[in-house]
């Protein structure tokens, strides 16, 4: 069972390497933010997914076959060397000391060590990830319970300015735009098969028509995109794979991607406004500036990856 454990992990661990090597020279040589996406939540799905690619773990002989072959070999040494009487202590005193303390205990006591540090590894890897997986589900259940309560739907938004932006998006059903008194960043939640775009009441007034309709329109990318599922895959790989680097980065290249992504649906579906949407996000970015409540991993937020400076560049 140990012997299939880390076979699996280092196989997993090498494919994902090796497909997140080639997520990033994709990303670097094709101005495609929607094809580095999906290779980068490959990658994550890969480190989440059954492997098929066997590496064998690196196993230690048996103790009962080194104990065979050590035996074997004490019993075909050459012949007894015939001392004479008065030579008998000095020659017993030498063979005693040349002679190896346990030679058949080597082995076993190698493979129990190597036993035990896998063992201890594999109690501390689920111990950290029941301890993330009980923290991060009592935070996403809590922040659902309190938008819930803090939360109301704005008809008008949702029936006219949504509706209207579903359809150019090709959106059956448009989310619902719930209202909060949180300072926080749009994001798009999802919870109980409800999908919903939450904004704040500051934004509501500080920001203008054509701001928040922009502002409204890259959360309604996010819904078209479906990103709100990915979520999901992005907190399994973090609660199974804390300590794993490829995840981290992968992690963070999906965000960055997904966040381009959707920046270039909006300005497909907009082309004549890359300046006004610009200024969009720098004034959301300005009301942001302030201290504000940071969504839980679930939420697509419409600043959760990248650097604004370096999306303003690639629109202009």
């Amino acid at each position: 069972m140990v012997d299939f454990l880390v076979a699996a992990t280092l196989s997993n661990l090498l494919v994902s390497t090796i497909l997140a090597v080639l997520a990033w020279v994709v990303q670097r040589r094709i101005p495609s933010p929607g094809l580095a996406n999906l290779l980068w939540a490959i990658v994550l799905i890969k480190l989440v997914t059954p492997p098929f690619v066997a590496i064998p773990a690196m196993t230690v002989p048996s103790i009962a076959g080194a104990s065979i072959s050590t035996s074997a070999d004490l019993h075909t040494v050459s012949p007894p060397l015939r001392f004479n009487q008065m030579n008998v202590g000095l020659a017993s005193q030498t063979v005693e000391s040349a002679a190896p303390a346990n030679p058949i205990d080597e082995p076993a006591r190698l493979m129990e060590t190597g036993t035990q540090v896998v063992w201890v590894g594999m109690v501390v890897w689920v111990a950290v990830s029941a301890i993330l997986f009980a923290v991060s589900g009592a935070r996403i259940l809590r922040f659902h319970w309190l938008l819930i309560r803090t939360s109301r739907v704005d008809q008008e938004l949702s029936r006219s300015l949504a509706s209207s932006i579903a359809r150019r998006f090709g959106l059956r059903k448009a989310p619902d735009v719930l209202v909060t008194a949180a300072n926080i960043a749009p994001f798009v939640w999802w919870l109980s098969g409800r999908c919903v775009i939450v904004v704040s009441s500051r934004a509501m007034e500080e920001l203008n028509q054509t701001d928040l309709r922009l502002i409204i329109t890259h959360e309604m990318a996010h819904v078209k995109r479906r990103d709100h599922w990915f979520r999901w895959l992005e907190w399994l790989a973090l609660i199974a794979f804390w300590w794993n680097p490829i995840m981290w980065w992968a992690r963070r290249q999906l965000r960055d991607s997904e966040e381009m992504a959707c920046d270039q649906l909006v300005l497909q579906t907009a082309k004549s406004e890359v300046n006004q949407y610009a200024h969009s996000l720098l004034n959301m970015a300005e009301l942001l500036a302030s201290p504000a409540i940071r969504p839980p991993v679930l939420a697509s937020a419409i600043n959760s990856g990248g650097s604004l400076e370096r999306r303003l560049n690639v629109m202009m």
